[in-house]
């Protein structure tokens, strides 16, 4: 079972789309933090990538989902 740490975190963490280098598909994250940290990326960097700041960090691409106002 995760820990009560664990379980605020996710239920903290905001939704985004991510492309990976060399892809054209969109997969659905959770947690860009955990997300960037296994990826050896700046979750800055993505969050400026969402926001349309930047085009893309390490060749990811960042974007939020859709129905999801969080970038305004």
């Amino acid at each position: 079972f995760p820990s009560h740490d664990k379980k605020i975190a996710l239920s903290n963490s905001k939704e985004y789309e991510i492309m990976f280098p060399n892809t054209e598909d969109w997969i659905t994250i959770k947690n860009l933090n955990k997300f960037c940290r296994e990826n050896k990326l700046k979750s800055q960097n993505m969050i400026r990538v969402a926001k349309g700041l930047r085009r893309t960090h390490g060749g990811f691409r960042c974007r939020y989902p859709n129905n999801s106002n969080s970038g305004k």
